[in-house]
């Protein structure tokens, strides 16, 4: 169905699948057909060692230029272990009053980190600079 990039550092294959899983440059190319993927995973689990990768989201009803400057602290504070993205809702009105009312939100906010205890410490830091704006 698709034609493998050459040259692959490695194309292996999983028992009982048709698809190739394609090592190009240390970059795995995995199909997005959940079965697949996970079967994939399971049968090359070796090659995939390492500190599990953790995150957690906090919603605000304020807009990005809102957090920006508690988030930008927190992120001096916590950076070098802590990756901090936020994201707009593009899906609601952003000009329709009590947004927070229908459950929605307008942005959310990812923190991403291998060590847990830097991930929490960024997430409470965030919580005590922004109390009124996350949901």
């Amino acid at each position: 169905m698709a034609l493998l990039p050459s040259p692959a550092d490695d194309v292996l294959s999983t028992p009982g699948l048709w698809v190739p899983l394609a090592v190009i440059q240390s970059i795995y190319i995995l199909p997005g057909i959940p079965r697949l993927f996970t079967s994939m995973i399971e049968a090359n689990k070796e090659r995939f060692k390492g500190p599990a990768a953790l995150s957690e989201t906090l919603l605000s009803n304020a807009g990005e230029g809102d957090l920006a400057d508690a988030l930008s602290l927190v992120a001096e504070q916590h950076g070098a272990t802590v990756r901090i993205g936020s994201y707009p809702n593009t899906k609601i009105d952003m000009f329709k009053e009590n947004r927070g009312s229908s459950g929605g939100y307008r942005v959310k906010v990812v923190f991403e980190s291998r060590d847990e205890k830097a991930l929490q410490g960024a997430v409470e830091a965030a919580k005590k600079v922004l109390p009124k704006l996350i949901l």
